[in-house]
């Protein structure tokens, strides 16, 4: 899970050789027969929601 700004081509292809994989869409435009898996992307998003709750906690 990484924010909007960290999704560049240097850090898209560092996490691909790695095998890491990122969420959120893909750069560019998006292609008329585009695949989105809404499921994967809402699992994403409240995992995103809890990180960023921990860092936003006191404790």
């Amino acid at each position: 899970m990484v924010d909007k700004i960290y999704r560049n081509r240097g850090n898209i292809t560092f996490c691909k050789k790695r095998g890491i994989r990122l969420s959120g869409p893909a750069l560019g435009r998006p292609s008329k027969n585009a695949f989105l898996d809404k499921k994967q992307d809402y699992r994403d998003i409240c995992k995103r929601v809890e990180v960023e709750r921990k860092f936003s906690s006191p404790n």
